[in-house]
């Protein structure tokens, strides 16, 4: 039989524990001036989290909780985000996020002690900004570990500076994407490309251009 015996989240660790009762939700933000957060989400089953609490054993305590309805469930939930000053730092997070695929096993050995791995959810992750003369580009680009231990799905949602032009295996809306992965035995690549155009730029040629022609005609007019 399984059970839970405590059950944590931390944004260097994604607790996937007891298939259709918990849920876990990642949020990344890309910022243009190049820093970005992560979020973790971790969703509790409401009449599962009450067991929880009536145990004695509250996995939310001293966090400020939520609510949510997913599939017309009710969840507690509990976010923790932070922050980091650069793309590559928040790489390096993305990458050391990882499963806890310990199942919690009534155990019947003399030392009671239950075994636990992990996996690495990702693979790869690639967060990029290509600036040229009259656009710049966001790539957001993460493989996932492919893992065949018992493990939850998630979504993952990135949040570009600008509007997203190109996806693979999610859904676009605005400069926001989602990517609802079910199956995490497959090594899978999400992918999200925002272009953003240099307007100011663009306008002060213009400018600059008007204002020569201007002065050109006006030097025109007084030698003629």
């Amino acid at each position: 039989m399984k059970k839970v015996c405590a059950i944590a989240l931390t944004l260097v660790l994604l607790v996937a524990v007891l298939s259709g009762c918990t849920h876990t939700n990642l949020g990344v933000k890309i910022n243009e001036d190049g820093t970005g957060s992560l979020a973790a989400t971790l969703c509790i089953e409401q009449d599962f989290y009450n067991q929880l609490c009536e145990a004695g054993s509250d996995p939310f305590e001293g966090f400020t909780t939520g609510t949510m309805t997913r599939e017309g469930k009710n969840y507690v939930t509990m976010t923790e985000t932070k922050s980091y000053s650069s793309y590559d730092e928040l790489e390096k997070a993305l990458l050391e996020l990882s499963y806890n695929t310990d199942v919690y096993e009534d155990m019947e050995d003399e030392t009671g002690e239950t075994e636990i791995t992990s996996a690495a959810i990702f693979k790869d992750v690639k967060i990029e900004k290509n600036a040229g003369l009259f656009y710049t580009t966001y790539t957001f680009s993460a493989t996932q570990n492919p893992v065949t231990q018992e493990a939850e799905g998630y979504n993952l949602t990135v949040e570009m500076p600008s509007k997203i032009g190109q996806v693979q295996g999610g859904v676009a809306d605005g400069n926001t994407v989602t990517f609802e992965i079910s199956d995490v035995s497959s090594e899978m690549q999400y992918v999200a490309v925002a272009e953003q155009n240099s307007y100011g730029v663009i306008i002060g040629i213009v400018a600059v251009l008007v204002v020569g022609m201007a002065v050109a005609l006006i030097f025109l007019k007084k030698k003629g």
